[in-house]
């Protein structure tokens, strides 16, 4: 059995295209498990009907807490071998289960990583989400683990949890949950679990189809918590120390916590949230000159030269800032050239001259 982990607040308008692509999987050995998180909308309302027509769909309900209350609640009640995360308004394939169930099983794996899309609610819009397949196409037929990637574990297969399938036991053995914050709640879940598995598989395919735009969603609000991810960030490490393995994936967690702070930096409009995030910033200290300047010689060139304008800059532009992430993004659509990597060198020699 595969369990689905549906959490659900006040997405009425969506509700019933995701529920349907959900049931009208190929593969029907499936648990619908949708966990209302106190909707003040029609949610409720629909999930009762629909579990009403499809005796496969278990409805919790729970004051609002948050999605991540809400998947931790789910996956309590999973019965299913493997678990699926799925947000209440994007769209699934009609094969996802049955194919990347199958892979998992085959190759005996505790995660399979797969393919995304976004579309765009207003546009229609959609781009693909992850390139980074086509960098390791033969984890698409053996297992990995970290060890065998580990300045790049944490960097390379999204963030999010809806890309995932995940072994239920290899979860509850390691006590890996959702951390209970409002934002990036699976930064720290996915983070964990891709450091803890042993055999871990990609599939290049595009399963499951992410909706951007909406007005209410919590990226689209994410002014009134900017400062969220650092809790996300700071429970990383803290995990990574208490297991003994910063020192192994440190690169890899730097580079995941400076495009975290430059994604967020760039998908909210609110001013005072960026001076909030630039003040942070500014306030850690990542002892730079102390350490081995060449771990840094691996950092992607824009993403690096980001870091130094905000840490050398009293008041550093947030046009300039933008306009350095788009960059930061198309260099790494084109896997970087090593004319960046050269004058990266350069100005970390610079650097720590000064």
């Amino acid at each position: 059995m595969l369990s689905f982990v549906v959490p659900v607040y006040n997405v009425e308008q969506y509700l019933e295209e995701c529920l349907n692509s959900i049931c009208q999987q190929t593969y029907t050995d499936i648990e619908i498990i949708c966990v209302d998180d106190g909707s003040i909308d029609n949610s409720l309302n629909i999930l009762q009907k629909y579990a009403e027509l499809d005796s496969r769909i278990i409805v919790l309900k729970q004051c609002n807490q948050g999605a991540a209350s809400a998947r931790n609640n789910g996956l309590q009640v999973a019965k299913g071998e493997y678990v699926l995360f799925v947000d209440s308004d994007d769209v699934v394939e009609e094969d996802l289960a049955e194919k990347v169930f199958n892979k998992a099983l085959a190759y005996d794996a505790d995660i399979v990583i797969y393919n995304a899309d976004s579309f765009s609610e207003k546009t229609g819009k959609k781009a693909l989400l992850n390139i980074n397949f086509r960098k390791y196409r033969k984890f698409q037929n053996e297992c990995f683990s970290a060890q065998d990637i580990p300045n790049e574990i944490l960097n390379l297969f999204l963030v999010p949890a809806w890309n995932k399938l995940i072994r239920k036991d290899f979860l509850k053995s390691n006590n890996i949950e959702f951390q209970n914050i409002k934002r990036s709640n699976d930064l720290a879940f996915t983070s964990k679990a891709l450091l803890k598995a042993n055999k871990i598989l990609l599939y290049d395919k595009v399963f499951i189809h992410y909706r951007t735009g909406m007005k209410n969603s919590l990226q689209a609000n994410n002014t009134k918590t900017p400062l969220e991810f650092f809790k996300a960030l700071l429970e990383v490490k803290d995990y990574m120390i208490q297991n003994n393995i910063y020192e192994e994936y440190k690169y890899s967690y730097l580079r995941l916590f400076f495009e975290t702070v430059f994604y967020t930096l760039n998908s909210i409009n609110n001013e005072c949230g960026k001076i909030e995030i630039l003040e942070k910033v500014k306030n850690i200290d990542f002892c730079f000159a102390e350490t081995n300047y060449k771990l840094y010689e691996c950092f992607p060139f824009t993403l690096f030269m980001q870091y130094m304008v905000i840490k050398n800059m009293d008041n550093p532009s947030f046009n300039i800032l933008g306009w350095m992430y788009k960059v930061y993004k198309l260099s790494e659509y084109y896997h970087a050239t090593g004319i960046l990597n050269t004058v990266k060198k350069c100005v970390i020699k610079v650097n720590m001259k000064v």
